[in-house]
């Protein structure tokens, strides 16, 4: 008889369940498989182009708009009739300002002229007695009007019994005057009246 044991089946190894098998590498549920981060990085480059693209058609609208809109954009009507009355005139417009300006001071020389010859003639130094258009007879020749607030093209006298002033407005609006008291040397003023820097300039002419 042997001493050796009886053999005896070693027993069976313990069964484990398998593991579950891998997610397929396209499944989107992960969160984090290349394919999903490319699809989100393309949908963060579309919308930044979509946004350019938007913000492109807003600028081009409104460009377009001030490039059609007259005068360079659509002055407000109220703040155009707000404007000052000297803006700068044009060139054509200066000129045409300076020949009616031009025209009004030789009309207050012509006036003087004939106030003069009235107080030295008629009225014995008395500027008083000469000062509307029938006192110095001066017919159509010149557009002496009576009072002393002459409207644009015309001219008026003011005067006492020792001098007189005769204002004469130019259809520029600007106003020429000559003012004589007594002996003294005749005045030359002027008014900018609208025709900046045509024929008053300083204030004097």
């Amino acid at each position: 008889m042997s001493d050796l044991a009886p053999y005896e089946q070693a027993p069976s190894p313990e069964r484990r369940p398998a593991p579950d098998p891998a997610p397929p590498a396209d499944d989107r549920s992960t969160g984090d498989g290349p394919r999903e981060l490319w699809r989100r990085a393309n949908a963060a480059t579309r919308g930044t182009v979509l946004g350019v693209l938007l913000v492109l058609l807003v600028a081009g609208s409104f460009l377009a708009g001030r490039a059609t809109a007259p005068d360079g954009g659509g002055t407000d009507p109220a703040t155009a009739a707000d404007a000052p009355a000297d803006t700068q005139l044009s060139a054509a417009e200066l000129a045409r300002a300076r020949t009616d300006d031009a025209a009004a001071k030789r009309v207050a020389r012509d006036v003087v002229t004939f106030v003069e010859s009235c107080a030295a003639v008629a009225a014995d130094g008395d500027y008083s007695r000469c000062r509307t258009a029938a006192q110095l007879n001066v017919g159509s020749t010149l557009p002496l009007v009576d009072g002393a607030r002459p409207g644009r093209g015309q001219a008026a006298v003011a005067a006492s019994r020792e001098g007189f002033t005769v204002v004469s407005v130019s259809a520029s609006g600007n106003s020429f005057s000559i003012g004589e008291e007594g002996t003294s040397e005749p005045v030359r003023t002027c008014t900018d009246g609208g025709a900046k820097d045509a024929g008053c300039v300083g204030g004097v002419w």
